[in-house]
């Protein structure tokens, strides 16, 4: 039944995703932030234990996000942005000497939840504005194509083979049901499915990653094949260690949102990196 869960909420999801993708501008720009608003509420009731101040505080900080955003700031801007941020708080802290060292960790934790789910997601809104908050890009729209295809791969037939074949556990202190049966699954596809569907594509005439060549395809799923499981495995930490099964409910047969994304976070990193600065460089 949860296998049958996860197909039909995926169904429902993918076509409306790619859509907005697919369109970028306000629609995009709006499923980004709902993804950033959503995760961050996720990551802040895990850590702060169903803490309504520190929900309310998470929901805060996403408008904050589409404020700058809308307000269209350059990288740099969101730079100098979360750096005050930082300086903010410590400056709090130190004219407040007597606070417990609990809250401020405490706050540490929130801060990092803010980076981790931001900068996943900040580099997959980049790919598609073509490195500014303001454009558009059609071969980062491929990038972005490439990098769902190879990281949802790596997820989806590393949770299969796991499945049939999994007998070896992978990390079972932080995740028991991932095997190296399963990782070596994942590898597999993850390197063959966007070939696969790029031969595919284009005996019907159709180029999907027109603007990408082999080597791009094999440089950016390659590294995948070892991100992806890592990202699930840092959530799957956070998960443990603050005693959640999921991050949330809001995907049938999946549970949170940030559990869906979990590997996007990262392998979005690399993605971005190779993108604009590896791949002239290479």
């Amino acid at each position: 039944m949860n296998l049958l869960f996860r197909v039909l909420s995926s169904v429902a999801l993918l076509p409306f995703v790619i859509y907005l993708l697919w369109q970028g501008g306000l629609g995009f720009t709006c499923l980004i932030l709902v993804a950033f608003a959503v995760s961050l509420f996720e990551y802040t009731t895990m850590v702060m234990n169903h803490h309504r101040g520190w929900q309310v505080a998470s929901i805060l900080v996403s408008l904050i996000a589409l404020v700058f955003i809308s307000a269209a700031l350059s990288p740099i801007g969101i730079i100098v942005l979360i750096g005050a941020l930082c300086f903010a708080i410590g400056t709090y802290f130190t004219l407040n000497p007597d606070l417990p060292l609990l809250q401020f960790e405490k706050v540490c934790v929130l801060l990092f939840g803010v980076f981790y789910i931001g900068s996943g997601l900040l580099s997959v809104y980049l790919l598609r504005t073509g490195g500014t908050l303001t454009g558009q890009s059609d071969l980062g729209l491929q990038f972005i194509f490439l990098l769902l295809l190879a990281t949802f791969s790596n997820d989806t037939f590393a949770y299969f083979v796991g499945k049939w074949l999994g007998k070896h556990h992978l990390s079972e202190k932080v995740s028991a049901k991932k095997t190296w049966e399963g990782f070596f699954g994942g590898a597999l596809f993850t390197v063959v499915i966007p070939f696969a569907i790029q031969a595919l594509f284009a005996n019907m005439g159709v180029m999907l990653f027109a603007l990408l060549s082999a080597r791009d395809i094999f440089f950016i799923t390659i590294p995948i094949i070892f991100l992806a499981p890592l990202g699930d495995l840092i959530e799957s930490r956070i998960k443990r260690f603050y005693g959640f099964k999921d991050s949330g409910k809001i995907l049938p047969g999946h549970g949170g949102l940030l559990d869906r994304i979990d590997a996007l976070l990262i392998t979005s990193l690399w993605v971005a990196a190779y993108a604009f600065f590896l791949r002239t460089t290479w």
